[in-house]
Protein backbone atom coordinates (compact mmCIF):
# COMPACT_ATOMS: atom_id res chain seq x y z
CA UNK A 1 0.00 0.00 0.00
CA UNK A 2 3.18 2.44 0.61
CA UNK A 3 3.91 2.25 -2.58
CA UNK A 4 0.69 3.51 -3.50
CA UNK A 5 0.43 6.48 -2.24
CA UNK A 6 4.10 7.22 -2.47
CA UNK A 7 3.34 7.10 -6.14
CA UNK A 8 -0.41 9.35 -5.89
CA UNK A 9 2.05 12.03 -3.61
CA UNK A 10 4.75 12.14 -6.37
CA UNK A 11 2.44 12.19 -9.41
CA UNK A 12 -0.21 14.75 -7.34
CA UNK A 13 3.34 17.19 -6.68
CA UNK A 14 4.71 16.69 -10.15
CA UNK A 15 1.42 17.25 -12.11
CA UNK A 16 0.33 20.29 -10.08
CA UNK A 17 3.59 21.82 -10.75
CA UNK A 18 3.51 21.38 -14.22
CA UNK A 19 0.18 22.24 -14.88
CA UNK A 20 0.51 25.35 -12.57
CA UNK A 21 3.80 27.04 -13.86
CA UNK A 22 1.81 25.71 -17.30
CA UNK A 23 -0.92 28.28 -16.33
CA UNK A 24 1.65 31.09 -15.35
CA UNK A 25 3.35 30.84 -18.69
CA UNK A 26 0.35 31.46 -20.85
CA UNK A 27 -1.11 34.10 -18.57
CA UNK A 28 -4.43 31.62 -17.66
CA UNK A 29 -4.06 31.82 -13.85
CA UNK A 30 -5.90 34.71 -13.47
CA UNK A 31 -8.85 33.15 -15.22
CA UNK A 32 -9.38 31.31 -11.58
CA UNK A 33 -10.07 34.50 -10.27
CA UNK A 34 -13.38 34.34 -12.09
CA UNK A 35 -14.98 30.75 -10.38
CA UNK A 36 -15.47 29.87 -6.84
CA UNK A 37 -13.03 26.94 -7.41
CA UNK A 38 -9.32 26.34 -7.48
CA UNK A 39 -6.63 23.97 -9.09
CA UNK A 40 -5.47 23.19 -5.98
CA UNK A 41 -8.71 22.29 -5.06
CA UNK A 42 -9.48 20.01 -8.06
CA UNK A 43 -6.26 18.16 -7.63
CA UNK A 44 -7.20 18.22 -3.48
CA UNK A 45 -10.15 16.07 -3.70
CA UNK A 46 -8.77 13.62 -6.58
CA UNK A 47 -6.16 12.71 -4.97
CA UNK A 48 -8.11 12.50 -1.65
CA UNK A 49 -10.68 9.77 -3.44
CA UNK A 50 -7.69 8.23 -4.83
CA UNK A 51 -5.86 7.90 -1.43
CA UNK A 52 -9.16 6.26 -0.32
CA UNK A 53 -9.65 3.98 -3.23
CA UNK A 54 -5.74 2.49 -2.46
CA UNK A 55 -6.74 1.90 1.25
CA UNK A 56 -9.91 0.65 -0.03
CA UNK A 57 -8.96 -1.92 -2.09
CA UNK A 58 -5.73 -2.83 0.33
CA UNK A 59 -8.09 -3.52 3.37
CA UNK A 60 -10.29 -5.72 0.92
CA UNK A 61 -7.38 -7.39 -0.63
CA UNK A 62 -7.34 -10.57 1.88
CA UNK A 63 -10.57 -10.88 3.43
CA UNK A 64 -12.33 -10.54 -0.22
CA UNK A 65 -10.28 -11.29 -2.93
CA UNK A 66 -13.12 -11.99 -5.59
CA UNK A 67 -14.33 -8.84 -4.84
CA UNK A 68 -11.88 -6.14 -5.66
CA UNK A 69 -13.41 -5.34 -9.18
CA UNK A 70 -16.73 -4.52 -7.14
CA UNK A 71 -14.63 -2.32 -4.27
CA UNK A 72 -12.74 -0.62 -7.19
CA UNK A 73 -16.35 -0.11 -9.03
CA UNK A 74 -17.94 1.48 -5.55
CA UNK A 75 -15.32 3.77 -5.01
CA UNK A 76 -15.14 4.77 -8.40
CA UNK A 77 -18.74 5.78 -8.66
CA UNK A 78 -18.71 7.73 -5.45
CA UNK A 79 -15.21 9.85 -6.89
CA UNK A 80 -17.75 10.72 -9.84
CA UNK A 81 -21.14 11.54 -8.10
CA UNK A 82 -18.23 13.86 -6.25
CA UNK A 83 -16.11 15.34 -9.00
CA UNK A 84 -19.57 16.39 -10.08
CA UNK A 85 -20.93 17.73 -7.37
CA UNK A 86 -17.40 19.41 -6.86
CA UNK A 87 -17.77 21.06 -10.35
CA UNK A 88 -21.32 21.52 -10.69
CA UNK A 89 -22.10 25.22 -9.96
CA UNK A 90 -19.03 26.29 -12.11
CA UNK A 91 -20.24 24.71 -14.95
CA UNK A 92 -23.19 26.04 -15.41
CA UNK A 93 -21.64 29.56 -15.31
CA UNK A 94 -20.70 30.64 -19.44
CA UNK A 95 -17.53 31.30 -20.83
CA UNK A 96 -15.80 28.39 -18.36
CA UNK A 97 -14.00 26.52 -21.21
CA UNK A 98 -10.30 26.74 -19.61
CA UNK A 99 -12.02 25.12 -16.22
CA UNK A 100 -13.53 22.32 -18.13
CA UNK A 101 -10.38 21.78 -19.51
CA UNK A 102 -8.45 21.90 -16.70
CA UNK A 103 -10.58 19.58 -14.59
CA UNK A 104 -11.12 17.14 -17.02
CA UNK A 105 -7.41 16.68 -17.68
CA UNK A 106 -6.96 16.35 -13.57
CA UNK A 107 -9.90 14.18 -13.54
CA UNK A 108 -8.77 11.86 -16.42
CA UNK A 109 -5.05 11.87 -15.10
CA UNK A 110 -6.05 10.04 -11.41
CA UNK A 111 -8.36 7.85 -13.46
CA UNK A 112 -5.66 6.23 -15.25
CA UNK A 113 -3.83 6.42 -11.93
CA UNK A 114 -6.66 4.42 -10.16
CA UNK A 115 -7.35 2.04 -12.86
CA UNK A 116 -3.36 1.62 -12.75
CA UNK A 117 -3.70 0.07 -8.49
CA UNK A 118 -6.67 -1.51 -9.62
CA UNK A 119 -4.92 -3.46 -12.10
CA UNK A 120 -2.14 -4.31 -10.42
CA UNK A 121 -4.07 -5.30 -7.19
CA UNK A 122 -6.15 -7.36 -9.19
CA UNK A 123 -3.07 -9.34 -10.89
CA UNK A 124 -1.70 -9.75 -7.41
CA UNK A 125 -4.40 -11.68 -6.28
CA UNK A 126 -4.47 -13.99 -9.09
CA UNK A 127 -1.62 -16.38 -7.22
CA UNK A 128 -2.80 -19.27 -8.27
CA UNK A 129 -0.92 -21.23 -10.88
CA UNK A 130 -3.82 -22.12 -13.89
CA UNK A 131 -3.81 -25.10 -15.16
CA UNK A 132 -2.65 -26.18 -18.51
CA UNK A 133 -4.34 -28.61 -20.93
Amino acid sequence: MGKYIVQLALLSVVAYGIQFFAQQIFDIDSLWETIDITLLQIYFVQAVISLALIVAMNMAKKPLPNFLGFVFLGVFTIKVVASYLLAKSTLENPDVDFFKYNYLLVFFMYMIFDLYVAYSLLNQSEKTPSKKF
